[in-house]
């Protein structure tokens, strides 16, 4: 359940290579918020005594320059970064090479953004679009890396963002805290697979309280 003013999400997934543990653990501290320090994520303002969030876009464009991608670091990554505003009642986000997300609105339609942007440090300049959802109490969001959609079936074939959607169907029905496992393992059951070959990332996020 999301009921307070502002949340971050983030999805985001190293591409092998030869740094890619010390990849994984540099940004790990980076994107973590620390109360009481300025970071990438927010500022503080002395002045006004009070923080300011960073907008997605300039978070993507801050990482893309520390992280370029080179033959020696052979070092970028996908990411799906994005700021839930109560308040103003929007998901504000970017989503870089990675793997789109699904949302239910408050009547149980489902959305499907499409989403395109090059992965962090894949090249020299890009520019990184931001996109706005309004959201409304009951709406419901699911997240995921493509290590779920990427489970194929015995023939070979990978289960997709389609199949994710039919799984997410299902569950509407059940509490929001259980989707991510349900997910898993309906996707497995789904292709008949018993162990995923790629890291499986899954959230659900429900919209309740007073926005």
């Amino acid at each position: 359940m999301l009921s307070s003013k502002n949340l971050s999400i983030l999805i985001q997934k190293r591409i092998p290579g030869l740094s890619s543990a010390m990849l994984s653990v540099t940004l790990s501290r980076i994107l973590t918020p620390f109360s009481g320090y300025s970071d990438l994520l927010k500022t503080f303002n002395d002045r006004k005594n009070l923080y300011k969030v960073t907008p997605p876009a300039e978070v993507a464009a801050v990482l893309n320059k520390r992280f370029q991608f080179t033959d020696e670091s052979d070092q970028f990554f996908t990411i799906l970064y994005g700021i839930f505003n109560l308040k103003r009642e929007t998901f504000r986000y970017i989503s870089e090479g990675h793997p789109g997300f699904v949302y239910a609105d408050s009547g149980g339609k489902l959305h499907e953004p499409d989403l395109k942007g090059f992965p962090i440090g894949f090249t020299e300049n890009p520019v990184y679009d931001e996109h706005v959802i309004r959201v409304e109490r009951g709406s419901r969001f699911f997240f995921f890396s493509d290590g779920l959609t990427e489970l194929n079936n015995l023939l070979g074939q990978p289960l997709g963002t389609r199949g994710i959607k039919e799984i997410i169907e299902k569950a509407l029905k059940i509490k929001t805290e259980n989707v991510p496992e349900f997910l898993v393992r309906e996707a497995k059951k789904r292709t008949g697979t018993k162990k995923a070959m790629d890291d499986i990332s899954c959230v659900a996020i429900e919209i309740s309280g007073e926005t």
